[in-house]
């Protein structure tokens, strides 16, 4: 995978991630 394109993506989990209560992530993963 291109790497610039999976630090955007983790850098966009990391955004939803810490924009979520900790028990709805567990939720959806």
């Amino acid at each position: 995978m291109n790497q610039d394109l999976q630090k955007t993506l983790w850098a966009a989990a990391d955004k939803l991630r810490s924009n979520m209560d900790a028990a709805e992530y567990k939720h959806v993963v």
